[in-house]
């Protein structure tokens, strides 16, 4: 199973993605202790700033469990865009069934319609 078909299934099994921040490496006593500091080295003082540093880092959640997974940027960005690409899809298929229904405004057809026609202009070009 590619990672692509992991996210789609997790995203039909009701998972979310969150951005959030964690240092950029967990400290380690045992390594610090063994390492040069004070006068004659930095070494532990570096270290130190190395585990200070904050980077985002990115989680995919269920909304009832506890645990989560961390997966890369990209993951993150398909995700989203995946979720985008389905909202924007029901919005569609929601305004179809309003007009062949008969219950569309004429605003929201003629919105849909500008939209449809800026869509255009931008890539006919």
């Amino acid at each position: 199973m590619t990672r692509r078909e992991w996210l789609n299934l997790m995203r039909v099994k009701g998972a979310y993605v969150e951005e959030s921040t964690k240092n950029r490496i967990q400290f380690d006593r045992i390594k610090y202790n063994r390492m040069k500091g004070g006068i004659w080295s930095n070494e532990q003082e570096e270290y130190e700033k190395k585990c200070a540093e904050i980077v985002p880092c990115y989680n995919l959640k269920f909304p009832s469990e506890s645990f989560f997974f961390e997966i890369t940027k990209t993951e993150y960005d398909y995700f989203k865009g995946a979720e985008l690409s389905e909202d924007i899809n029901t919005q569609k298929m929601e305004l179809t069934h309003k007009i062949e229904a008969g219950t569309a405004t004429d605003e929201e057809i003629q919105e849909d319609e500008n939209r449809d026609f800026e869509f255009f202009h931008k890539y006919a070009n």
